[in-house]
């Protein structure tokens, strides 16, 4: 697998809140996290950390992995991530009302397992065409699911940046679990809002077809990012099969 990173603050905040991380826990198996942390005194960096870390820890310290407790292993490492955020926000003050998202993906042989909460994204790169796997937590999401909007009017609504779940917010937010089966030469995609929310559907699917590298993907999905406004924080991260 090759795999790429990339994250920047943007150009209007003052330091980067979302946080990434990747390892291969055992032979064969690797995981990946990205979080978009949230909170006043910059300490949504803190949640974010926390977040990435105890996750991947957590499933670094699993004697045996069973193909059969993929699921439940995800949601067992964002579940202790999730109180230790809320209990670091008990314990300091200055970390009260901190919280993130995060995406969390298990890599095993031909298959991926994605666990996630809040609206970080994770996508499926197939024959050069970008399918989103995981559906936001939030208002916007719900309003669509209900059918009160639609996909265009989503995309341009004063509220999509609003989440109804996120670590830290609630002792039990449930993930969303998703499994998919992979080839070789496919690519999963991961990011955070702050890449999404600036750039459109039609650049972001003209972007993919032009790069097939995770490197050169990366690279430019940041910078067109970046261009449009780079408003928040933005992260992004690629691996190839």
């Amino acid at each position: 697998m090759i795999f790429s990173f990339k994250s920047d603050k943007g150009n209007i905040r003052e330091h980067n809140e979302d946080a990434y991380a990747y390892q291969e826990i055992k032979s064969g198996f690797f995981c990946v996290a990205i979080a978009d942390g949230m909170g006043g005194h910059n300490c949504g960096e803190i949640a974010s950390r926390f977040a990435v870390d105890e996750t991947i820890k957590f499933l670094s310290n699993i004697e045996k992995l069973d193909e059969s407790d993929f699921k439940l292993v995800l949601f067992d490492a964002i579940k202790k991530a999730n109180e230790k955020i809320i209990l670091q926000s008990k314990k300091n003050p200055a970390y009260s009302g901190m919280g993130t998202t995060i995406v969390l993906v298990l890599f095993a042989k031909d298959h991926v397992h994605i666990a996630h909460v809040g609206d970080s994204r994770a996508y499926l790169i197939k024959n050069q065409d970008l399918v989103q796997i995981t559906k936001d937590h939030s208002y916007i999401e719900e309003l669509v699911k209900i059918g009160y909007i639609n996909r265009e009017e989503a995309d341009k609504h004063p509220r999509k940046n609003v989440i109804t779940k996120a670590l830290g917010a609630f002792e039990g937010s449930e993930p969303d679990y998703t499994e998919i089966k992979i080839t070789k030469n496919e690519m999963i995609l991961l990011c955070t809002d702050g890449l999404t929310n600036m750039i459109t559907n039609e650049e972001f699917a003209e972007i993919v077809k032009k790069n097939k590298t995770p490197e050169r993907l990366c690279e430019r999905l940041m910078k067109t990012a970046l261009k449009n406004g780079g408003r928040d924080n933005i992260t992004v991260a690629a691996i190839k099969y």
